[in-house]
Order: structure tokens, then sequence, then C-alpha cells
């Protein structure tokens, strides 16, 4: 387990990225009977477009209490 801040940072963006990665394919696999390279471009494209910002500004308007 990560023991300095650094260590804790770099943690934290890959357990999202792989947490994020597999729900994604998980969902994309339930929705169209099966896995297809189509269907992972167009479910990563959505998610990097709208998801990542979103996510973002939710967190800089809670953690950092801008105004």
């Amino acid at each position: 387990m990560p023991k300095t801040k650094p260590e804790e940072l770099v943690y934290g963006l890959l357990m999202t990225l792989f947490m994020v990665l597999a729900m994604e394919l998980y969902n994309t696999g339930l929705r169209m009977g099966g896995l297809t390279n189509a269907g992972i471009l167009a479910r990563a494209s959505i998610t990097v477009a709208f998801m990542c910002p979103i996510m973002s500004f939710w967190a800089t308007v809670i953690f950092k209490r801008p105004g």
C-alpha cells in the first residue's frame, strides 16, 4: 500500500483508471450482448468527452470551494 503522498496519488489514479475501464467494458457487454471493438471505442469516447470533465468540475467545486 502507498506510504507517501506521491504514491497515494499514483495509486489513486491507477485504481480509478482501471475501475472505470472495467465498469465501462462490463456495462457495454451487458447492453450489446457481447463486447465488440466498435462498442468499446464508442463507449470510451463518450466517457472521455463527458464524464471526465463533469467529474473534474464537481471535484473542484467540492474540494476547492471556489469563490
